[in-house]
């Protein structure tokens, strides 16, 4: 008995799981927002999906104006960046006309923002001493 129910759960399973896309594409529009925060490899956009067709148009025009308005600051994060917005728009169904110039390797290395200030030092000074005393306190100093 317990095989039968067990064997009848996974078949409900499948079917759910094998299904699940078709209900979504049917029932909801989707829309995809580039990711280029962390600049590394893997997922480079997130995925919204919205109930009323009406909320993906409106959507995919703000983020088209958003980032044909903005193309040049991120062209000066990085070519990467740049990139992964003009892929994300057309899977929306629109182009970035607009363009970096030139390609070079060096748009794939570190840049301003991720280098380190002498106020990033600064801070973390400032606040190593509270933070350990607070440690202390709250764990009483004991070990283990």
């Amino acid at each position: 008995m317990a095989s039968s129910t067990r064997s009848t759960s996974w078949e409900v399973s499948r079917r759910v799981l094998s299904n699940i896309s078709a209900y979504i594409d049917q029932n909801y529009c989707r829309v995809y927002v580039p990711n280029y925060q962390y600049l590394g490899e893997g997922l480079s956009y997130t995925t919204l999906y919205f109930k009323e067709k009406s909320d993906c148009a409106n959507m995919i025009k703000g983020l088209r104006d958003y980032y044909a308005g903005n193309f040049n600051e991120i062209c000066t994060l990085s070519y990467k960046a740049s990139g992964i917005v003009r892929m994300v728009a057309r899977w929306d169904g629109y182009e970035i006309l607009s363009s970096c110039g030139t390609y070079s390797a060096a748009d794939f290395t570190r840049k301003k923002r991720d280098e380190l200030h002498p106020t990033d030092i600064l801070v973390a000074l400032l606040l190593s001493a509270p933070t350990y005393l607070a440690l202390e306190l709250l764990g009483g100093g004991k070990e283990g």
